[in-house]
């Protein structure tokens, strides 16, 4: 099935009505009118062939999401459990710090509930569902349940894009949406408090519904636009690159032919057909290499086909790519020829630097903002937020740096210390460093001097040890390690 009857397929299942024409000859998407006032429209309207966001345009691109498989694995093998790895936790804007374990407020409720947001799902299991249903269709809608008691969320449900239709106000904001799940309806209302917060609730305002939307170019978007929206044709070359040649290697990798007839032949329309079917039937598939025999003069000649037009493999290698780098995934996670030892963990760090860590603070900060207005967060000294360093991935590199600073001099042991995660020492908090260094540009009286107070303490420890050793009290360890106390 090509890409045009696939659309015209799922609106006919979905009663969908267009005011533009269905009837297209072009499997392609570069052939739908883009002639409206935005010409950079989301690529969900696109291939609804409508101006607004709908549930076919969700459920399309989902589609392609399950064929092509370098989309999916960008998404749902590198992106979403990078992500989904990264655990939540409070941080106090006041002391520049993460709370811990055993400290409480009440934004800690919000963390419990990403802990365990709902019956149905583990909190691991909540957050992968975020990078799939942003990064491809450019939106996260979420359902939470207001407890009538607390007055705070209890619990909190991933929505899917293609289960919910915004609709747009006079005013150009969206006025309304309607949650479609099985036989469940439900509406959400524009709601706006005395500050100014906008919310959606539902009738009995017991329930919200909260929309994190990707930044869309057009005036006055309702919906968010795919991060793949760029990417289209490259999804569309691979889609199109593994149809053909799968169709190419079920003919036994034989290319289209000629039948010629010999022009004293005149052949009816049903022999013509019978005898296309016999040439097809012998010479492709499971039957290729059978030798055909026929009368009447005729002749078949196979079609050449040119490297050019076999360079499939190339062409559906650069599609791979044009999607992990839309997604910010750098090559040498993906492509051996790319890979190296050293590369391989710095590219683990650019992933993170360039993908999950900016999605996360996105995602993060919508959720302070949509969520904030049911706890007590201080004034915003309490937020949702998550620690870098607790990241796997990027503790390698910060014990590198730790390691670099405590060997540097700049910093003290306590703070080194403080740094790897021990508790201080009463000696640590003094920088040292080596006797035999002087300041820069110091005259040599200064150099020479330093030079003997070095040899006068040489030569006490020295006799000090000799001393020591008379005594025949101590061992050589002893004595060596009180000698180090002493003198340095």
């Amino acid at each position: 099935m090509n890409l045009k009857s696939l659309t015209n397929k799922a609106k006919n299942l979905l009663s969908f009505k267009s005011s533009r024409p269905t009837e297209q000859k072009s499997s392609g998407w570069s052939d739908y009118n883009l002639g409206s006032s935005c010409s950079n429209q989301s690529i969900i309207s696109i291939l609804s062939n409508s101006g607004e966001y709908n549930s076919l345009s969700a459920r399309f691109l989902w589609a392609w999401y399950r064929s092509v498989k370098p989309m999916r694995h960008a998404v749902e093998g590198i992106v979403s459990p990078s992500f989904a790895s990264i655990k939540p936790n409070i941080y106090d804007s006041k002391e520049n710090r993460f709370l811990n374990s055993d400290e409480t407020v009440d934004l800690s409720n919000l963390l419990d509930l990403f802990k365990n947001p709902n019956p149905r799902q583990s909190g691991l299991k909540f957050r992968e569902t975020f990078a799939p249903s942003y990064f491809v269709t450019g939106n996260l809608y979420f359902v939470v349940d207001i407890g009538v008691v607390s007055n705070q969320p209890v619990y909190i449900t991933y929505t899917p894009p293609q289960d919910v239709s915004p609709v747009k106000g006079s005013s150009g904001f969206v006025e309304s949406y309607t949650v479609t799940s099985n036989t469940l309806i439900q509406t959400f209302y524009l709601e706006e408090d005395d500050d100014g917060n906008i919310s959606y609730m539902n009738r009995d305002r017991d329930r919200e519904l909260l929309h994190i939307a990707n930044f869309n170019p057009c005036s006055d978007p309702i919906d968010g636009l795919s991060p793949l929206s760029s990417t289209l044709a490259e999804v569309e070359q691979y889609w199109q690159g593994n149809t053909h040649n799968n169709a190419f290697i079920a003919k036994g990798a034989r290319p289209s032919g000629m039948l010629m007839i010999h022009p004293d032949v005149d052949l009816s329309a049903d022999q013509e057909d019978r005898l296309r079917d016999l040439v097809e039937k012998s010479t492709y598939g499971e039957n290729t290499g059978k030798v055909l025999v026929a009368q009447g003069g005729t002749s078949y000649q196979e079609l050449s086909v040119n490297n050019k037009d076999m360079d499939y493999i190339n062409l559906m290698e650069r599609a791979k790519v044009e999607i992990y780098t839309t997604l910010n995934v750098p090559l040498p996670l993906i492509r051996d020829k790319a890979m190296t030892l050293n590369n391989y963990s710095e590219a683990k760090y650019m992933l993170y630097d360039f993908s999950i860590f900016p999605f996360a603070d996105m995602i993060y900060d919508e959720l302070n903002i949509q969520l904030s207005k049911y706890y007590d967060t201080e004034e915003g000294r309490y937020v949702l937020s998550y620690n870098k360093d607790d990241v796997d991935a990027t503790q390698i590199r910060r014990n590198l740096e730790v390691d670099r600073l405590g060997k540097s001099g700049a910093i003290t042991l306590n703070e080194h210390r403080d740094l790897l995660g021990y508790d201080a020492r009463p000696e640590g908090d003094v920088i040292y460093q080596p006797l035999n260094l002087v300041p820069a540009g110091a005259s040599t009286e200064i150099i020479e001097e330093n030079n003997s107070e070095s040899k006068g303490i040489k030569r006490s420890k020295e006799i000090f040890i000799e001393k020591l050793k008379e005594t025949k009290q101590f061992s050589e360890e002893e004595i060596q390690k009180r000698a180090d106390e002493l003198y340095g």
